[in-house]
């Protein structure tokens, strides 16, 4: 079955799938190499299969294995391939091959979707299913390990995640954490809200709205670093910052939003800042790179699922990030003053938020509330050195 790789209306290369989505090749030859994807570029022999393997549902995501099999699906890749791979992050679609489609057609910025709930929602706090419905769903390209899912509300394209235990906590460490760029005066984040789920566990999943739009598209850290324009003499950071330059973005502003973000991701002990969790808006016109994307997934912070912490895996634990250790990444900064101390969230409000979750326990809240204690208090002689 053969397919166009399309960026909205422009054809990129032809793609042939089997019938149960797997990618077998592609045409070499790419007729618009500027606006073909950047991941995987440094594969040169097959940097498409990569690129579109990557763009899958992962079958470990919360119940992704349960909808496939209701739904009659072999696997995610089926699943992707039936919903034209589109996306809520980018403008990346296939069209079939003899159809003549376009992306006004398929879009899911402007055109309702096939919501295929991944999270079931209280639908007593107004997030209730849409009447009209598309052929499509775009929870087909849907990343990473917590179960999540796309939605519509009020015309605004909505992303509902959900937990990986029963205490609701990497829902509420999304709340924390926009608390705190909240009261930093932070001007791009994801803000995060809670909201009830059904049929879970946990009491809590979290809302946000969509950050792209027909303007603006996400490209990951991850794709500027495997896009084959790397300096082998910097390191990862440095060279995130160069080939982002040279794609148009200030590099002064994404150097103090890098390191903002490191800064804050300390005070929060958020372990999980790898590269698809560091991203830049792209003008969908120039292709140029305005700012870092906003702020998101920090869910994996305030200690999540540790228990019985020393204080050197506390104050200096391992992340997954350009470095494995945060003192390491704090080294990369050169501006302390991006954060404000006296406007951190303090422990009440850690309380206040942990305390809405009724499996979690009183013991379980006063150790985090000491963890992040301790830590604030390290930050703090961090940054009078």
């Amino acid at each position: 079955m053969r397919y166009w790789l399309m960026r909205k209306n422009e054809r990129i290369t032809i793609l042939d799938f089997s019938e149960d989505g797997v990618l077998l090749k592609y045409a070499q030859e790419v007729l618009n190499n500027d606006i073909a994807p950047l991941e995987y570029k440094v594969n040169k022999n097959d940097w498409i299969k990569k690129w579109w393997s990557e763009r899958q549902i992962p079958l470990r995501q919360g119940t992704v294995e349960e909808m496939l099999r209701r739904s009659s699906l072999i696997g995610p890749d089926e699943y992707l391939l039936s919903n034209l791979g589109l996306s809520l992050n980018d403008y990346y679609w296939i069209c079939p091959f003899d159809e003549k489609l376009r992306w006004e057609d398929v879009n899911l910025y402007d055109n309702e979707f096939k919501e295929n709930l991944l999270v079931k929602l209280d639908e007593r706090a107004g997030y209730k299913r849409s009447g009209k419905t598309s052929s499509f769903t775009p929870n087909g390209s849907l990343q990473g390990q917590l179960e999540k899912t796309w939605q519509i509300k009020d015309d605004r394209r909505i992303m509902v995640k959900g937990n990986s235990d029963d205490l609701s906590c990497e829902s509420l460490n999304e709340v924390f954490a926009s608390l705190l760029h909240e009261k930093q005066g932070y001007d791009n984040y994801v803000s995060y809200k809670l909201i009830k789920i059904r049929n879970r566990s946990y009491a809590y999943g979290c809302v946000c709205d969509c950050f792209t739009n027909q303007d603006c598209e996400l490209v990951t850290a991850w794709a500027l670093l495997t896009s084959g324009k790397n300096n082998k003499s910097l390191n990862d950071y440095e060279n995130l910052i160069s080939i982002a330059a040279a794609y148009g973005i200030d590099e002064t502003q994404f150097r103090r939003d890098l390191e903002y973000q490191i800064m804050t991701d300390y005070i929060l002990s958020n372990r999980d800042r790898h590269m698809n969790n560091i991203g830049v808006l792209r003008d969908a016109k120039t292709l140029k790179l305005i700012r870092m994307a906003p702020i998101y997934d920090s869910g994996r912070s305030m200690f999540v699922r540790r228990y019985d912490l020393t204080r050197p895996q506390i104050v200096d634990g391992d992340v997954n990030s350009f470095f494995n250790k945060e003192k390491k990444l704090l080294s990369l900064v050169r501006d302390k003053s991006l954060v404000d101390v006296s406007r951190l969230p303090d422990v009440n409000d850690l309380v206040k938020l942990y305390k809405k979750e009724p499996r979690l326990s009183a013991e379980r809240i006063k150790r985090v509330c000491e963890y992040y204690e301790q830590k604030v208090n390290e930050f703090i002689s961090w940054q009078k050195k």
